[in-house]
């Protein structure tokens, strides 16, 4: 018998088994012995659908289905199924083959690389944190520069200060103006050079007029800031008076020999 009579006989077998109810052995047993080129020719004629995608025991089952008065959907799922489970096997064994085929150089870089990433990550600054900070340093009025004081240095007294400086051969040193307690009216002032630069200490630059020094600094500590404001640090060379003289607005009055205030 030729295979397209075979095939047609099983398709006119089906059909009637269809409309009677009954099974065949007959034909059955020839769905295992037939190709799959030749299955999927009578899945065809049949109307089955997705039986591209059937292999060989998936073609027998849903014939068989068909040939009992079932549908053919539960193969066609589970086509479907295997099919995907097999792009995913497939998928998986690629990844895995990549993975053993890197070099170790290749894993080592790949390893700091995802390191340096999470390192970067951890090290971000948190944007709240910083805007927090900025907010409660404006509030204070916290500021990372040195403050000015409002001592005045005349220029006749800076240029003597840079006078000073250069006959020591120094040009890292401030002129410190303080006031501490002592003298017959409770404070005095105190005046010298020091080359450090404390705490809470204000500073403030006054030109010379000299060309061997622009200009000198004036320093005074955060204790003596207020009862220096405004004060003129001046330089005098007479027969009556000779020295640094401070006119201070904030003295009430001074004693006899002008060493001391209140």
């Amino acid at each position: 018998m030729s295979l397209t009579k075979r095939i047609n006989r099983l398709a006119k077998n089906i059909v009637v088994i269809e409309d009677n109810g009954t099974g065949s052995g007959d034909a059955f047993s020839e769905f295992s012995g037939l190709k799959v080129a030749q299955l999927r020719t009578l899945a065809q004629q049949l109307g089955i659908r997705g039986y591209l995608k059937m292999k060989k025991a998936e073609l027998v089952e849903a014939l068989t289905l068909h040939q009992r008065g079932g549908t053919t959907e539960g193969a066609e799922a589970a086509s479907t199924q295997e099919s995907t489970k097999t792009s995913k096997n497939t998928r998986s064994k690629s990844q895995d083959s990549q993975a053993q085929d890197e070099t170790p150089a290749q894993k080592r870089a790949r390893s700091r690389k995802a390191a340096k990433a999470a390192s970067e990550e951890a090290a971000k600054p948190d944007e709240a944190s910083l805007t927090k900070k900025s907010s409660e340093e404006a509030a204070s009025g916290e500021s990372t520069e040195t403050p000015e004081h409002e001592v005045i240095l005349t220029e006749t007294a800076a240029a003597k200060v840079a006078s000073l400086l250069a006959q020591e051969g120094r040009d890292d040193l401030r002129l410190r103006v303080a006031v501490q307690p002592g003298g017959c009216s409770g404070l005095v002032y105190q005046l010298y050079f020091d080359e450090r630069l404390l705490d809470g200490d204000a500073v403030r630059a006054f030109p010379t007029g000299d060309g061997e020094m622009d200009s000198v600094e004036v320093v005074v500590d955060r204790m003596s800031v207020p009862y220096l404001s405004g004060a003129t640090i001046d330089f005098a060379d007479t027969i009556e008076k000779q020295g640094f003289t401070i006119d201070n607005p904030n003295a009430v009055g001074t004693c006899a020999c002008g060493e001391s205030f209140h």
